[in-house]
């Protein structure tokens, strides 16, 4: 699909870091996808400051460092999830936790 503009509940721009005035390009996402061995990303939204999340290799993370005005907010919430899927480059799905308690949603490349 086309790369597709995806709005951020809490950013801003930024020219020096490369950030974009409120959102972030689906194909930035796709590229670093696509370098990692596995082409997903773990969601890991937790509410919760930078510093203090949990998972550093998440959706959540890399949104929160690159993108967001206020990066100790959540960035992945319902909107974000929804913009990924309508590209149509995206999936969302469940992955096993192995008795770990809940299984975590992760975002992955299909095209």
């Amino acid at each position: 699909m086309a790369n597709t503009y995806i709005k951020l509940p809490f950013s801003q721009g930024d020219a020096n870091k490369g950030k974009h005035d409120d959102g972030f390009w689906s194909d930035a996402l796709k590229r670093h996808l696509n370098l990692k061995s596995e082409k997903g990303f773990l969601i890991g939204a937790r509410q919760c400051l930078l510093d203090q999340l949990p998972d550093k290799e998440s959706l959540d993370y890399w949104l929160r460092d690159r993108y967001a005005r206020y990066p100790d907010v959540k960035q992945v919430v319902a909107e974000v999830k929804n913009a990924l899927l309508v590209t149509g480059d995206f999936e969302i799905r469940k992955v096993s936790n192995e008795n770990k308690g809940r299984d975590p949603e992760w975002v992955f490349v299909i095209r």
